[in-house]
């Protein structure tokens, strides 16, 4: 009875084991399958993940690298007028170099005839400037033995119009020039060298500071 009951389930054991290989096998199978779709997640949340950090990476360059050419721009813009502004500079300084040039060359000119020339005109620009019929007019002591009546003479003839010209007191021996007054002291008008070297370095220098604030005002590109 026993040895009956043995072989039976020896049979049941041999029938039932192509469906425990299925069983398997479709288990193995189906194991593949979540593992295969579990790896196409990762590696789709990988790549995901990557575009996201690229992404995030080329942006962080491309503000950079605004920043870098606006700060380069900036650099280039002050390097600029810096350059500009010593320019300016050195040619107001070469300018006034010239000038000083020039009034050393006056100096050494005193007592000839362009010198007198010079005088009379500056005597007669002061007057016409003043317009007043009586005029007083001052040159340094140095000037004084060609300032005589024969020159004042010549200044009144050539002012065109009818002048009265006082000689007043001497202007130190230094001053170049002239300088014209109305005959009541009201005003007056410096035509000295020195005046008008202030003068000449005065518009030099609007000049210059105008060259120099227009470009800073400008619109940088």
């Amino acid at each position: 009875m026993a040895k009956k009951r043995a072989e039976d389930e020896a049979t049941s054991i041999g029938d039932a084991a192509p469906f425990v290989e299925e069983i398997q096998r479709g288990a193995a199978e189906e194991a593949d399958k979540v593992l295969s779709r579990a790896r196409r997640t990762a590696q789709a949340r990988l790549d995901e993940a990557q575009r996201q950090v690229a992404a995030e990476v080329e942006q962080i360059l491309s503000a950079a690298k605004a920043r870098a050419d606006t700060e380069q721009r900036r650099i280039l813009s002050d390097l600029s007028l810096e350059t500009k502004k010593t320019t300016l500079k050195a040619r107001a300084e070469l300018a006034l170099d010239v000038l000083g040039e020039v009034r050393a060359r006056l100096e050494r000119s005193r007592g000839t005839p362009e010198y007198r020339a010079m005088l009379k005109a500056f005597a007669i620009e002061g007057i016409r400037a003043l317009d007043r019929d009586e005029v007083t007019v001052s040159v340094s002591r140095a000037d004084e033995p060609m300032a005589n009546a024969a020159f004042f003479d010549e200044v009144a003839r050539d002012c065109g119009r009818p002048v009265t010209i006082t000689p007043a007191s001497a202007l130190d021996e230094k001053v170049m020039g002239v300088v014209v007054r109305a005959a009541d002291g009201s005003v007056l008008f410096d035509n000295t060298i020195d005046a008008r070297m202030d003068r000449l370095a005065d518009e030099l220098q609007l000049i210059v500071s105008h060259e120099v604030f227009v470009s800073e005002a400008e619109p940088q590109t």
